[in-house]
């Protein structure tokens, strides 16, 4: 059955770094909420095409206008970001570094200055790479990444397994979502960006030789206009953003905490929080699907 570029991304880039999100970008909806796009203390699901649907974040208050109008799950305490201890690297990825398996072998990187190719001050990139395996996934960072982590866990690792079922309960009969047992994500780190692109292939080119391929800037300003892919190989690919809102709100890597309804005997359930990579809705080594009908308003914790 053939793989979905998302599922192969994630699979093959998942590292110390997190979970990498093949679509980046948050969704018109979110950022018409607030302009810097996913942010630690956010509570959602990963989607089926590789983005973060954000249900509500535990470092707002109830009547934070960012939960209107759905509000916040029954129980609801919010942590003031103000008293917590986060860490930010402003560079924690190089500007023009590529995050790839070891197959994907870069044998040239170039720049160059001139009218269309500039900015905010930055030449534009220019790529060469050699694609010697059956399958692969690249990310590229034109403008290089920070990264911001929550140091004191606990105080998110104690909220989450006090209050997880009833967030579970909140997204399934609230929300409406139709997810896993254990889809539910709590963001407590996240890798920004102002552009990216994500590629992938995954066929079979049997005896045939390793083939190249060229990511390079085509003209224009904004990434998504002005950069793309050249290669003989088929290859699934994705550039981003579609604008430039002049700060890093697009999100290619996250980090967190996996909570997941766990299952007993006797039929008795209870949450369990993991320092894990989430999972997503149509994960097929997963349970079944939870829904409204399957009655989890009644969720015990244990």
């Amino acid at each position: 059955m053939p793989r979905s570029p998302q599922e192969l991304y994630t699979r093959l880039l998942s590292s110390l770094r997190g979970y990498p999100l093949w679509t980046p970008e948050p969704s018109h909806e979110l950022l018409m909420r607030r302009r810097d796009g996913f942010r630690i203390g956010d509570v959602g699901v990963v989607t089926d095409d590789g983005g973060f649907d954000v249900l509500f974040n535990i470092c707002l208050p109830q009547d934070h206008s960012f939960h209107h109008p759905h509000g916040v799950p029954e129980g609801f305490t919010y942590i003031d970001e103000s008293g917590l201890d986060i860490r930010t690297i402003p560079n924690a990825e190089r500007r023009g570094g590529v995050i790839s398996i070891p197959s994907v072998t870069r044998v040239e990187t170039s720049e160059s200055w001139g009218e269309g190719t500039q900015r905010h001050g930055s030449n534009a990139l220019s790529y060469r790479f050699i694609l010697s395996s059956d399958e692969g996934a690249l990310l590229i960072l034109p403008e290089g990444a920070e990264r911001r982590d929550l140091l004191d866990e606990g105080v998110f690792l104690e909220q989450a397994s006090k209050h997880g079922a009833k967030w579970y309960n909140y997204a399934v009969n609230r929300r409406h979502r139709i997810i896993n047992h254990d889809s539910l994500y709590l963001l407590t780190g996240l890798s920004k960006t102002r552009s990216w692109s994500v590629a992938t292939f995954d066929h079979d080119f049997g005896n045939r030789p390793a083939m190249p391929a060229h990511f390079k800037h085509i003209g224009g300003d904004i990434t998504a206009s002005s950069y793309g892919w050249e290669t003989a190989r088929p290859l699934d690919w994705r550039v981003g953003p579609h604008y430039d809102h002049g700060i890093p709100d697009q999100t290619v890597f996250v980090r967190g905490f996996k909570i997941a309804i766990r299952k007993g005997l006797l039929g008795t359930r209870w949450i369990s929080v993991e320092a894990d990579v989430p999972s997503t809705r149509h994960n097929p080594v997963q349970s079944p699907v939870l829904s409204p009908a399957l009655g989890y308003s009644i969720l015990s914790q244990g």
